[in-house]
């Protein structure tokens, strides 16, 4: 938390200089993300606010959406962002203007340093990942600084959401934002939630596309499926995939069939053609539904959640010329996602509910994670690689998921693994826990192994020969080393 001393100290810069510099509005935002958001008070004028403020404390204008400080040693509350004169309103210093006048201004050299303006007329805009077409958010204000006379400070905010920090550039740079006409928001820090996300997460949205599976069967035992068959049972939504080649052998062989992560036309596939997962292709038909990261539901219902249970979250942008969009494909369905650090590259994915307590790094890519992923923590490249969408999907519900070269199908409650980069291609049903997994572990099969399962620690290494293997105590304490995939 911040305290007093830094607070205050931050009030005296603020109020010393004329002409605030990009220094002070980082400070700005590194003391605002240690204040206690819940202590946030709301006024409907600047007039309506106590006599005597608190300096631990926010106030917020209602009446012009602008957050202020108390200044405990000239007794006078302070703009956040700027300085205010004795007997001034923080609506007198701002400039309210569109985007294209801010714009005229700065290609003209014309901004005044350290004057705020608002651009009134601000939409997100973008290209949806894998089509053409543009989304376009609704108004939402924001607050901007001039640094000099053709630049702005990169921290700007929005009164919709005076809570958020923004990192705003005001250049429609194609290669980073796709479709963006007034700039682009390239970082977004809900400070009440404490969602620090890399991409304008509350306004862009990401296509799904509905699967539809038509090869029925009562009980999966009616006819001889081969390895890789993808079938719907009769009278439900449930999907099976076919893990081998026993012939005539009911769904509720989990040695010869899992349960799909996805209920039957959930709209859930990132691509609008057949979903091929390595042997498994899952039809998907041209229907769709465009959904925020955050979000309810995979069917026509889904809307942006709430976020009560939606907390705690670092998600990476990445800042080296790509897409921020298109790397930021994740479309995460329930209520309960908190308490993640995410690197960059966290895209193509769709995911749903209890996503809690993860530690991953870069490149987590294209895979659909249903509920109860929880407390693992997992290196980079987890599942997939950078090449096209339809090679490199990874299928994660309730834990679970599918395959592709380079990827994984997992089963139910993957939880409290370790596991080093580059884990890729490998086959492992429900309860996968406990694991301690080094680098490069791919191309393993424990569809039909024990120990992987069991409730106590276990340890996957690689031996000089390039054999795979595990280790464990027993328990009278001794040391055991067996094959991996027993």
């Amino acid at each position: 938390m911040a305290t007093k001393e830094q607070i205050q100290d931050l009030i005296n810069q603020i109020g010393n200089e004329t002409r605030p510099g990009q220094n002070t509005a980082t400070r700005i935002a590194t003391v605002l993300n240690d204040i206690n958001w819940s202590d946030t008070l709301f006024y409907a004028n600047l007039s309506s606010f106590p006599v005597t403020g608190e300096i631990e404390k926010i106030y917020i204008d209602e009446s012009t959406n602008l957050m202020y400080i108390w200044n405990a040693n000239t007794s006078q509350y302070v703009p956040i962002g700027g300085s205010s004169d004795s007997g001034s309103t923080a609506g007198a210093e701002v400039i309210s203007l569109t985007y294209s006048q801010l714009s005229t201004l700065v290609s003209g050299n014309t901004l005044v340093p350290g004057q705020k303006y608002l651009i009134n007329d601000y939409q997100t805009a973008h290209v949806i990942p894998n089509t053409s077409d543009i989304n376009t958010g609704p108004i939402e204000p924001l607050l901007v600084t001039a640094s000099s006379t053709n630049t702005l400070e990169p921290i700007a905010y929005s009164t919709l959401f005076p809570q958020d920090i923004i990192y705003y550039n005001i250049e429609s740079d194609q290669n980073m934002v796709s479709g963006s006409t007034k700039g682009y928001i390239y970082r977004r820090i809900d400070t009440i939630k404490n969602n620090d996300i890399g991409f304008d997460y509350r306004n862009v949205k990401f296509r799904r596309w509905q699967i539809d599976v038509t090869t029925s069967d009562l009980t999966g035992s009616g006819n001889t499926y081969s390895r890789g068959a993808v079938v719907l049972q009769t009278g439900t939504n449930d999907i099976y995939l076919k893990l081998d080649n026993t012939p005539s052998v009911p769904f509720t062989t989990t040695a010869s069939w899992m349960l799909f992560p996805w209920s039957n036309l959930d709209y859930v596939s990132p691509t609008d053609i057949d979903w091929t997962l390595v042997r498994y292709t899952i039809p998907v038909s041209t229907n769709y539904m465009d959904y925020f990261i955050f979000s309810t539901e995979p069917t026509t219902n889904g809307v942006q959640c709430n976020y009560d249970s939606i907390y705690g979250n670092k998600i990476k942008g990445i800042y080296d010329g790509s897409d921020i969009i298109s790397s930021s494909n994740t479309v995460f369905f329930g209520n309960s996602f908190y308490s993640n650090i995410i690197g960059y590259n966290f895209n193509y994915n769709t995911i749903g509910d209890n996503f809690q307590a993860n530690t991953i790094g870069n490149n987590f890519q294209a895979n659909t994670i249903g509920d109860s992923f929880n407390n693992n923590t997992i290196g980079d490249n987890f599942g997939s690689n950078t090449t096209k969408l339809a090679s490199t999907i990874n299928d994660i519900k309730y834990g679970i998921g599918t395959i592709v070269s380079n990827s994984n199908i997992i089963g139910y409650n993957f939880n409290y693994n370790t596991i080093g980069n580059n884990f890729q291609a490998n086959t492992i049903r429900d309860n996968f826990q406990l694991n301690n997994i080094e680098t490069n572990f791919g191309g393993m099969d424990f569809a039909s192994s024990t120990y992987v399962y069991q409730l106590y620690q276990k340890y996957l290494f690689t031996n000089s020969a390039n054999g795979h293997y595990l280790r464990y105590y027993d328990s009278g304490n001794t040391l055991q080393i067996v094959q991996a995939t027993l």
